[in-house]
């Protein structure tokens, strides 16, 4: 109903201001005498013109704002990113060579620090390498973000390195773009990846090398949809959800021993278990290479979030007694888990 009255009132202001001029123009042509310039002629001018100007904006279609689309590369620490190694990425990952500052060539990089202007088969991407935080740490609450390994990563984060579209052929689906920025991204990732972020759908991930695989596939945006590690959240002493969980996965330990006995090559078997270094205590999972009367002997399968006395990899002993949950690969299917269930319950509450 606005913009119909705005144009409506767009149309009289146009009449009128043509109006004006007419009649300015008829006064002075017609007149014997040259006529004195009339202040008050070109005020009620000036008037209309600006009315009319108002009210072309008032009606005039607007663009929409589009969404950026964009995948981030949170760092440990800054990357020295070169324009060779930017074009050599860009060749793997998207089969096109770029000319180095020529921008009458088809496809070419522009070094524009602290980003680089890449424009490839219609394309164009800013990928921007930057010495900075990318998220605001004050926003870093567990209110906010009640995952602590994301916390982990907002507040570990020095640098970040992101791939956004600034110009796509018309009609180019988010799929297809997203498709092009998720295989540049992968090859930039390195071992100073700790998350991988995306602004459209404000989706972060604690970054894993198994990412890479959804990034390189059909859909890359399943690379920041599902946490990579099982979550790990702070809870209290009198979880009645986690208890009743893991003596579910206690009373059930005899389906695990089974199904180690007889597992097949690409199964994966983990527990998990109690880990101390002085007074922080954290439940870890690790991956099952060997189990004994009374021990399960495996590799840790991420970093603590406080402790300094064990990492990723670290081949350890746990008791059977200390076993809090187990869970194992079927195929496709998850077997067990069950104080995986209970916390994303709680999270969901």
């Amino acid at each position: 109903m606005k913009t119909k009255l705005a144009e409506l009132g767009l149309g009289f202001v146009s009449l009128l201001l043509l109006a004006q001029v007419f009649w300015f123009t008829y006064d002075n042509v017609t007149a014997e005498e040259p006529t004195p310039f009339l202040w008050q002629q070109l005020g009620s001018t000036l008037a209309l013109a600006t009315g009319f100007v108002l009210l072309w904006s008032a009606t005039s279609p607007q663009k929409p704002t589009e969404s950026l689309k964009s995948l981030v590369l949170l760092l440990r620490s800054p990357r020295n990113l070169t324009v060779g190694q930017l074009r050599q990425a860009i060749a793997y990952s998207l089969g096109v060579i770029c000319e180095e500052d020529n921008k009458k060539a088809t496809n070419f990089i522009t070094d524009t620090p602290p980003a680089f202007l890449v424009h490839a088969e219609g394309y164009t991407f800013l990928v921007n390498n930057c010495d900075s935080l990318y998220m605001d740490q004050s926003q870093n609450t567990s209110k906010n973000v009640p995952n602590v390994r994301l916390q982990q990563v907002i507040r570990d984060h020095r640098a970040w390195i992101s791939v956004d579209l600034l110009e796509a052929p018309d009609g180019t689906s988010a799929d297809a773009i997203y498709r092009r920025i998720g295989r540049l991204i992968a090859v930039l990732a390195d071992n100073d990846c700790i998350g991988i972020y995306c602004p459209e759908t404000s989706q972060l991930n604690v970054w894993h090398p198994a990412l890479i695989e959804h990034l390189q596939g059909t859909n890359p945006l399943q690379a920041v949809a599902e946490l990579v590690d099982v979550p790990a959240v702070r809870v209290t002493a009198n979880d009645t959800h986690l208890q009743e969980a893991s003596q579910t996965a206690t009373s059930m330990w005899s389906v695990f021993i089974n199904a180690f006995a007889q597992r097949y090559p690409d199964q994966t078997f983990a527990v998990k278990a109690p880990f101390t270094d002085g007074q922080e205590t954290e439940y870890m999972w690790l991956i099952v290479t060997e189990i004994g009367e009374e021990t399960v002997t495996g590799t840790l399968d991420n970093d603590p979030i406080y402790l300094r006395n064990v990492g990723a990899g670290d081949m350890v002993t746990v008791s059977i007694d200390q076993m809090n949950d187990w869970l194992y690969t079927d195929g496709g299917e998850m077997v067990g888990g069950f104080t995986t269930d209970a916390l994303t319950k709680d999270m969901a509450a």
